[in-house]
């Protein structure tokens, strides 16, 4: 498929199965949305619709984010690096399949030059192919949808997506630690503003 061919409302038209009904029952949205989405009559969807659709088809959203614009070019391409790297089961499936693709993949999105058609094309792909653990729906993703969430928030929420139970218990661990250290950094800084405040040194 051409890179010019790939958007939202192509990357649903191959990723549904069933009727547009029931997807739309599965989303919480109307017929009627989908079939605008579907025709092209809306080609930039908002983030939470694009996420409810993800959750209803039990993938990851950040594909068709990309596809609408909603994600930096520069960002989109450090998410498809991350997802298609060696090691991760995208990475597997694709070289399984073909060895010389994902090593065109990953030059892809390595190049600056390439064009963002190339990039939307590996992003449609990655929605549409195999799911993996990549590429799979998780609760945690609901937050894509959420309204100005920005580049960080989106990674976390990503990688977060991508851990086993074991090692999500550590890293709220080492979070919560993280907090404490802001609150400790914080209450230093503060501290040394009132110090170097007239009249408090003497007080």
């Amino acid at each position: 498929m051409n890179g010019k061919d790939c958007t939202v409302a192509a990357a649903l038209q191959k990723a549904r199965c069933g009727s547009m009904r029931e997807l739309a029952a599965r989303a919480g949205l109307s017929p009627a949305q989908i079939s605008r989405i579907e025709s092209g009559q809306v080609q930039q969807p908002a983030p939470a619709t694009l996420v409810a659709l993800a959750r209803a088809l039990w993938l990851n959203p950040m594909p068709l984010l990309i596809l609408a614009g909603h994600i930096p070019d520069d960002e989109a391409r450090s998410w498809i690096k991350n997802v298609i790297a060696p090691g991760t089961e995208v990475y597997l499936d694709w070289h399984g399949h073909n060895p010389l693709a994902v090593i065109d993949a990953q030059r892809t999105v390595e190049d600056p030059s390439t064009p963002q058609e190339e990039i939307h094309k590996l992003a449609f792909d990655l929605f549409v192919g195999e799911p993996v653990v990549e590429t799979e729906w998780d609760s945690s993703m609901a937050l894509l949808g959420v309204a100005e969430t920005d580049r960080a928030q989106r990674q976390l929420v990503n990688l977060f997506a991508q851990l086993t139970g074991e090692r999500r218990e550590r890293m709220l661990a080492d979070l919560k630690d993280q907090v404490t250290l802001s609150r400790l950094e914080m209450h230093s800084e503060a501290d040394a503003s009132l110090h170097g405040m007239p009249g408090i040194a003497e007080a």
